[in-house]
């Protein structure tokens, strides 16, 4: 279905995304249930925590299509379809969930660009900044343990440490950077802006200090 997607072709990735089966009632729900009755409390944490955690990922993923519905990137977007104030109750949504619930740790703080751009188009150029300034703590606040592993969150303490053998190394901070520059062009030249940047920079060198 992604795949169709990228090439455009819509109504094929509905079809195939419709073929995959979902049942009535998820075993995943009543499993621990089972496992409480058993006494097997860990299973039952274990299993619970990755539903909480399945759960509030798709929260935060609706609360970003909904926002999207109302306001995106796109620059053939009608004007008339554009609805900054319901876009950005729903992105700050997103951002307050994944900090009342990961701390900023599964960087949902990256919405912040979001909200940014947002108002840079209303033309809040103040605004944007503050934004982008949020954005930028955030990650500061994480500083090299980026992403965190979820684990060390309290609420997934029962959640096994992922290791992978094969570790994907992708230069977060280096994407952001060239993102920001580009959505963010009518700002070039800002002092705040490019302030904003350099703080990235810093923090991608020290990220990248760490992880040697």
């Amino acid at each position: 279905s992604s795949n169709y997607m990228i090439v455009d072709k819509n109504d094929k990735a509905e079809e195939v995304l419709k073929k995959i089966y979902k049942p009535n009632c998820n075993p995943d729900v009543m499993l621990p249930l089972i496992y409480m009755q058993q006494d097997k409390i860990n299973e039952a944490r274990k299993l619970m925590q990755q539903n909480l955690n399945t759960s509030i990922g798709e929260a935060i993923t609706s609360c970003m299509g909904l926002a999207i519905s109302y306001y995106s990137y796109k620059d053939d977007m009608d004007e008339n379809s554009i609805d900054y104030s319901k876009a950005s109750m729903y992105y700050q949504l997103a951002i307050d969930i994944d900090k009342l619930v990961y701390d900023g740790n599964q960087m949902g703080s990256f919405l912040n660009s979001n909200l940014a751009h947002i108002n840079l188009k209303k033309g809040d150029i103040k605004a944007s900044l503050m934004y982008l300034n949020r954005l930028v703590d955030s990650l500061e606040y994480l500083g090299t343990d980026i992403p965190r592993q979820l684990n060390k969150i309290a609420y997934f303490d029962n959640l096994d440490d992922i290791k992978k053998e094969e570790p994907v190394n992708v230069d977060v901070l280096q994407i952001l950077i060239d993102s920001l520059n580009t959505t963010f062009i009518n700002l070039k030249g800002n002092k705040e802006f490019e302030d904003i940047i350099s703080r990235i920079v810093n923090l991608r060198k020290l990220v990248n200090k760490d992880n040697k």
